[in-house]
């Protein structure tokens, strides 16, 4: 009997098949390749894997700060590439109000990409904020137009969350009066639906809520021919009404009270 043998039987246990100990064998290999594939690993992922060293900021940016973006960025010294929370790093280069959209990737070795496209203002909003080309409004932290870049834009104002609705008239209404004499400086939509605009003339414009194509033509082609002798002294114009329209006259020079005039007005406005 030999040495094996009697330790095999001594252990209560039958000898290994051939099969099984080329199994056993098997499975240590791979074990012990994996073990050794880990180590590999281990000791690649600080050379994949490496700090940021770059932060690169693309766009045409006229009203944001490279500095401005890399604080809100805040990515720690030492932070490596694969472990920047992407999601979260977005979410605050876009709250940044001028921030239109972004993008952000990872390059190997050590670089962060933001991609900025900033908001381009269209007009005025509400007397605080601005509505950007694409009808959202937003409310800058700080006021980097110039005083004649504010002046230029249309001053418009309606209910939260109008602010598209009240751009698409606008540039309906606006092309519509470009060229007369009522060519257009704001437009107001109230809570009750009410549309009002102002005339850089400084002449009111009050539309009501309904019919308005119907009353532009009315403004271009029976309001405007019929008091180009006196567009001067023109307060307000009010189209509230079923056929024709009301004029409030500027105050006289000696101080008296202007007043309304309708012309061929068959019914006063309802609101």
């Amino acid at each position: 009997m030999s040495v094996a043998e009697a330790v095999v039987r001594v252990a209560g246990r039958k000898p290994l098949s051939g099969s099984a100990v080329r199994r056993t064998v098997w499975a240590a290999g791979v074990i012990g390749a994996l073990m050794a594939l880990s180590l590999v690993v281990r000791g690649l992922i600080p050379m994949i894997n490496r700090p940021v060293t770059q932060i690169q900021i693309v766009g045409r940016l006229t009203h944001i700060s490279p500095s401005e973006v890399a604080a809100v960025a805040n990515i720690a010294p030492g932070t490596r590439l694969f472990d920047v929370q992407m999601g979260g790093l977005e979410s605050r280069v876009a709250a940044l109000p001028w921030v239109s959209r972004v993008t952000i990737t990872r390059e190997w070795p050590d670089r962060i990409r933001i991609r900025i496209a900033e908001r381009r203002p269209f007009a005025r909003w509400d007397g605080r904020a601005l509505i950007d080309t694409s009808g959202q409004v937003f409310e800058p932290k700080k006021n980097v137009l110039t005083a004649s870049q504010w002046k230029t834009l249309p001053e418009l104002s309606g209910p939260t969350g109008q602010g598209k609705d009240v751009m698409d008239l606008w540039r309906e209404m606006s092309a519509a009066l470009a060229n007369g004499p009522f060519a257009l400086a704001g437009l107001r939509e109230d809570g009750r639906g009410d549309w009002a605009a102002r005339c850089r003339s400084g002449v009111v414009l009050r539309f009501g809520g309904d019919n308005l194509v119907a009353k532009l033509q009315l403004l271009r082609y029976t309001v405007a021919p019929a008091l180009s002798q006196k567009l001067n002294q023109i307060a307000a114009i009010d189209l509230r009404y079923t056929n024709g329209f009301a004029v409030r006259w500027r105050a006289p020079v000696l101080g008296q009270p202007s007043t309304d005039s309708p012309l061929a007005a068959e019914k006063r406005p309802s609101r």
